[in-house]
Formats: C-alpha cells, sequence, structure tokens
C-alpha cells in the first residue's frame, strides 16, 4: 500500500498519513500530521473550521523518530 490515512478529524478531515516517498533506489516511509490549537498554541480550539481561532501545527517524521 503507498500510502496508509487515518481519519481522525471530524468531517472526515485527514489528520494522519504513513506515504512511501521514493528516495534514491530506496522507498522510505514517512509519518505526517496535523494537529489543531486556539491560537495561544496550548489546547484544541473550540470550532475547528474557524481561522480566527485555530492554528494548524505540520509535523513529518521518520518511524523511528517517533
Amino acid at each position: 500500500d503507498a500510502a496508509v490515512m487515518d481519519d481522525h478529524g471530524t468531517d472526515g478531515v485527514r489528520s494522519f498519513g504513513m506515504p512511501d516517498v521514493p528516495h534514491g533506489d530506496e522507498t522510505v516511509r514517512i509519518y505526517w500530521k496535523i494537529d489543531l490549537y486556539d491560537t495561544d498554541g496550548l489546547m484544541g480550539p473550540e470550532v475547528e473550521t474557524d481561522p480566527a481561532q485555530t492554528i494548524r501545527i505540520l509535523t513529518l517524521c521518520l518511524p523511528d523518530e517517533y
């Protein structure tokens, strides 16, 4: 499977994935995730779809770094 996805967010929004990425002669799996925070960066926002009160943080890493 080229990519494994997971529907954790509301409304079917994808918040995590594990794609296999070509790198030279090899294929490397990476993890990505998107976390939603309030504008203070402390907790989840009250309304995730409101950009005035939501920031999104994208994290990329290798499986052995997780």
